[in-house]
């Protein structure tokens, strides 16, 4: 997948790096793709890869109220999150997306 963030370039310098100094034991690189928008009156983060045939969990929120935070689930393993009219910074958001946990609700501020 291609992800053509300022971050993952420094993630993909730091991975290079890491291979370098280390060779065979670096583990392989992983992009953490995250992209976001304001549309139409509503914020949208996502974190991870959202898998087309898994509805999202509802971790925290209300949709009658458009503000929540959402989780999928490949094979019961978390692999994206997003938030809608949710202020969450992008790196609180990475963890629903790759951690199965419940989010406290400092977390999710």
């Amino acid at each position: 997948m291609r992800t053509p963030l300022w971050t993952n370039a420094l993630d993909q310098g730091r991975a290079a790096a890491t291979t370098l100094l280390t060779s065979k034991s670096a583990p392989a690189y992983q992009a953490r793709p995250y992209f976001w928008t304001e549309q139409f009156g509503l914020s949208i983060k996502v974190c991870g890869t959202i898998p087309g045939d898994a509805p999202p969990v509802v971790v925290t929120g209300d949709r009658a109220e458009r503000a929540l935070v959402l989780r999928w689930l490949s094979g019961g393993v978390p692999v994206a999150a997003a938030t809608v009219n949710h202020r969450m910074p992008v790196a609180g958001l990475r963890r629903p997306a790759t951690v199965d946990s419940t989010l406290s609700p400092q977390q999710t501020r």
